[in-house]
């Protein structure tokens, strides 16, 4: 149980120098006792967004969106079928029009905080022929950089978020498995894994709830490499709020797994890190983002 309180000490000493967002860590479940840590940056820019005909259309002036997401993650194995969740998520947004009448002025804003904290839990059903796991999240916006008022600074800022609360259930389905590959070399295998995720999110908003997807699979090139992929988005449930939002992003990335363990069955001492480049294309009301991810994550 050591583990357990280092991990909620380091929780509590890492908040207050955050405070100066999707992928997810699929079916497979922390191990007993164990601490599992990522810390988690993005960086995202965009000159487009898809309107309600998802329709690609260009920014306003020659607009640009660009922004910084930061979130520290860590989950703790109270069983090896119980996993506990915790993250927040610290982002900077800014927005410039490049291409402005000179009466006009220039046009710049910028809004940072932390937009989300999430906590939740994992239930690992079944490991064989494939692992199957419910998993349940809260996410609460704190309302940081926010416009609370009449304030003329405040006024144009860009969101950091819509600003809602949510609750997200998912049905998550991973497998890992070896391909034989005796064409290229006798008793050579490849080893290779799936991820599946989908569910539904309730939101308290005026943001419509929405189905959430994630499609992920890798390959190892050997013990020290993984090569992924995966689409990763949500699907509006129409009327259930007075604003539409959905898109889909695809991703490619390479894992660098530097003490040999395997991230994604959360086998053996882990440190990993890892660079993901991705895209926005499909979407309704919402930004089409470019952008890059990069990881590292460690468990103990």
């Amino acid at each position: 149980m050591k583990r357990f309180f280092v991990f909620i000490l380091a929780a509590f000493l890492i908040l207050p120098f955050v405070s100066n967002k999707k992928a997810y860590a699929g079916a497979w479940t922390v191990p007993r006792y164990k601490v599992w840590a990522e810390y988690y940056n993005k960086w995202a820019w965009a000159e487009q967004g898809f309107t309600a005909k998802r329709d690609l259309e260009e920014k306003p002036q020659d607009g640009l969106n660009w922004d910084y997401v930061a979130e520290p993650k860590f989950e703790y194995g109270f069983t090896d079928w119980l996993t506990g969740m915790f993250s927040f998520e610290y982002k900077v947004v800014n927005y410039k029009e490049y291409d402005r009448p000179p009466s006009w002025g220039s046009y710049f804003q910028k809004n940072k905080g932390v937009s989300s904290v999430k906590f939740g839990g994992k239930v690992r059903f079944i490991e064989k022929p494939m692992v199957i796991s419910n998993q349940l999240k809260v996410s609460v916006y704190p309302g940081y950089a926010n416009d609370n008022g009449d304030d003329a600074s405040f006024s144009n800022q860009p969101l950091l978020g819509r600003g809602e609360d949510w609750l997200e259930y998912r049905v998550l389905f991973s497998k890992r498995l070896d391909i034989p590959m005796t064409y290229f070399h006798d008793g050579w295998k490849l080893p290779i894994y799936m991820n599946v995720e989908t569910g539904y999110r309730w939101k308290n908003s005026y943001m419509c709830n929405d189905i959430p997807f994630l499609l992920e699979g890798g390959f190892w090139l050997n013990k020290w490499f993984l090569v992924k992929g995966e689409i990763d988005g949500y699907l509006n449930h129409d009327g259930t709020g007075s604003h539409e939002e959905d898109y889909a992003i695809w991703r490619v990335g390479l894992v660098l797994q530097t003490l040999g363990g395997e991230g994604i069955t959360r086998k053996g001492t882990l440190f990993n890190v890892e660079i993901q480049y991705g895209e926005t294309f499909w979407g309704r009301n919402t930004t089409a983002f470019k952008e890059i991810v990069m990881k590292a994550d460690v468990q103990f």
